[in-house]
């Protein structure tokens, strides 16, 4: 049995309503939306996608996982290191370089403005990044793969939602993290397009021995291109196995309380809400 890549060890997490009195001394419970509360979870090496209704926790879970959020108790672990090591990241370059080489996180929606162009950056970041070999076969296969190749001379601001999220799948297997984690990496992409990515995604994982984690509202790309899913449901006892098992009508209906045809509905609505910029990561 693999050893488990990340775990949650009675990790508690929440945010503050928006209403919630700045004085902490002031807070009382209705001020605090618990994501999580004393979760246990190992989740395994491979390619790992998350599903859940929207705002159950899933672009949180991921953060942490990541360690760029932190437990308000509890710790989490990735690849046997505790992520509360790395709250001081951001002002430690040396931490930051061994939080970067552990894992990189493409968020939902994001965007960046630079002066360089998408081709400078995809090679900057790999020649900064952490593959073993100088050979730059992973450019070559990120523009190809990603439908790159006319957009090289491009900046990235000047860019459409598509073609960012194809440059920045690209920039990430460009930098080599041991863990990619991707919050709804293809929603803006072409279905023929959905399916490329993920597919070179998952063999790229294979391939490299790194490990990948992406969240997708599209349950039929979390069974076909994961080894395993994890499915969050509302009461907290979430369904970790084989992407086949957990993505069954019979597992997702009981999950979501609503048939598989209304969550199909459900998931082309909430497609058109990311393409006009709605949801931003950490609520979902």
């Amino acid at each position: 049995m693999d050893k488990p890549l990340i775990q949650f060890k009675n990790v508690s997490f929440f945010y503050l309503q928006k209403d919630a009195p700045s004085d902490l001394k002031q807070l009382s419970e209705e001020d605090l939306n618990f994501i999580f509360q004393e979760l246990d979870l190992d989740l395994p090496p491979g390619v790992l996608s998350v599903i859940g209704e929207n705002g159950i926790g899933k672009s949180t879970l991921m953060l942490l996982a990541a360690g760029r959020l932190f437990p308000v108790s509890g710790r989490v672990e990735i690849m046997g290191n505790d992520t509360g090591r790395f709250r001081e990241a951001r002002e430690k370059p040396s931490l930051e370089a061994e939080r970067n080489a552990l894992a990189s996180v493409v968020y939902q929606n994001m965007e960046f403005e630079t002066e360089h162009s998408l081709g400078d950056i995809i090679g900057e970041v790999f020649a900064g990044g952490f593959h073993d070999s100088e050979d730059d076969w992973v450019i070559s296969e990120g523009r190809r793969v990603f439908e790159l190749e006319n957009l090289l001379t491009r900046k990235f601001q000047e860019l459409s939602k598509g073609e960012m999220q194809r440059a920045l799948m690209a920039i990430a297997i460009a930098y080599g993290s041991s863990i990619l984690f991707m919050d709804e990496p293809v929603f803006a992409l072409e279905e023929h397009q959905k399916e490329r990515s993920l597919e070179y995604l998952r063999d790229y994982s294979h391939r490299t021995k790194r490990s990948l984690l992406f969240s997708a509202h599209n349950i039929h790309l979390c069974r076909d291109y994961a080894d395993n899913t994890l499915l969050m449901r509302k009461d907290g006892n979430f369904v970790l196995g084989s992407a086949s098992d957990v993505c069954q009508k019979e597992v997702l209906e009981a999950a979501y309380q609503v048939p598989m045809d209304f969550l199909h509905r459900k998931e082309s609505l909430y497609r058109d809400m990311l393409l006009k910029g709605g949801d931003q990561l950490g609520k979902n």
